[in-house]
């Protein structure tokens, strides 16, 4: 990871990450970083809001993070 700061902010961008470094994450955050949706389970948990997603979606029904790609230009669809 990289971060771009002028010359002169760079002290304070520093304090900046030292404080969100030490902060650490909540527990809300940690759930949702070690949530893996398994999108061929019946059933699974949304990694965004943590909600039910049932199987064969493409959107969580809670939050509408999408699961699926649009399909490319050009190639097959379903109908």
């Amino acid at each position: 990871m990289g971060l771009a700061v002028a010359s002169h902010q760079i002290a304070a961008a520093g304090a900046v990450l030292r404080q969100h470094e030490e902060r650490g994450l909540s527990e809300d955050e940690l759930r949702a970083a070690n949530t893996i949706a398994d999108l061929d389970a019946e059933q699974t948990t949304c990694p965004a809001c943590q909600g039910t997603i049932p199987g064969g979606v493409v959107r969580c029904p809670e939050c509408g993070l999408r699961f699926q790609a649009d399909p490319e230009p050009g190639g097959p669809s379903c109908h």
